[in-house]
């Protein structure tokens, strides 16, 4: 087979749906070729980020089924190997977009969908955010081994290995790069991952995501913190007595945290800067980015 040829059967090589003597080939192939298998990993990552829209984002039946004849009439349309990469990657592309207008746009409209039953609230103190910015983003405690990459390079990783969403914004226009990530919270009943930033000046910004949402107090009492609505979301905000402010907020059925030293204000308008949806899941809005050679 020619190069280019080899290159038609990656996608179909990445979802396992080679004979075995082509996969054989295919794999003596890459065996010599880097370039090819970063393409294998990038067709990976994008079938795993198309998984990751269809467990997380719940979509009504009917819709599911349009997206359902849609990857079906892709799969019928991809007749030869040199189309298969691109139908593929349309019908990827249809999936997340169908999921993800569903996901922003079903508040606004449809019928009305039962309440949830309520759920026990968990409650944090500020001060626990407080204790692990002093201890592990001053401290720039990183046993993640993320130190000096861009958070793109680690975020699936990360997320991958603490098994939830987890925020890694880059936050390099306002000057801060990723410092380090570890695991500590000290709560049990929770999965916490903390994120430190730094500034060349020295300040530092600590980022929490949390598994599950989480009503924030001003301290082990229980007292209730101010609130703060913007036109992006509605935070809950606390300044403790060493004047660290935290700000917190809830998206995708999690919450997730800011805490620094540098003004309350300043740090709500840099938490606000961040773009949930497409920081915590990076490989799916960067789908076509995965598909270039």
């Amino acid at each position: 087979m020619t190069e280019q040829e080899f290159r038609n059967l990656l996608p179909l090589y990445a979802d396992g749906e080679l004979a075995p003597e082509q996969r054989r080939a295919v794999e003596a192939h890459l065996a010599s070729s880097p370039r090819d298998r970063a393409a294998v990993d990038r067709w990976r990552a994008l079938r795993r980020a198309t998984r990751r829209v269809v467990e997380n984002q719940p979509m009504p039946p009917a819709l599911r089924g349009r997206v359902a004849g849609v990857l079906a009439t892709h799969r019928r349309a991809a007749g030869s190997p040199a189309r298969s990469r691109w139908t593929l990657a349309a019908a990827a592309a249809i999936l997340l977009a169908a999921a993800g207008v569903w996901q922003f746009t079903r508040p606004h409209g449809g019928p009305a969908q039962p309440a949830p039953a309520p759920a026990a609230v968990t409650l944090v103190a500020a001060q626990d955010f407080g204790a692990i910015y002093k201890l592990c983003g001053v401290g720039s405690h990183d046993t993640e081994s993320c130190s000096g990459h861009c958070p793109k390079e680690v975020h699936d990783r990360i997320a991958q290995a603490h098994g939830f969403r987890v925020l890694l914004p880059d936050l390099s226009d306002s000057g801060y790069a990723l410092r380090g990530v570890c695991p500590c919270f000290g709560r049990h009943d929770l999965r916490v991952v903390h994120a430190s930033y730094q500034k060349p000046d020295g300040a530092v910004v600590s980022v929490f995501s949390i598994d599950q949402t989480v009503s924030l107090r001003r301290d082990a009492r229980g007292s209730n913190c101010d609130h703060e609505r913007t036109g992006r979301r509605d935070y809950e905000l606390a300044v403790l007595d060493d004047k660290v402010a935290v700000v917190k907020w809830d998206a995708h059925r999690q919450s997730f945290a800011f805490c620094s030293e540098i003004p309350a204000n300043d740090l709500r308008v840099l938490a606000d800067s961040v773009d949930v949806a497409r920081t915590i899941d990076y490989s799916a809005f960067a789908m076509l980015a995965f598909l270039g050679y």
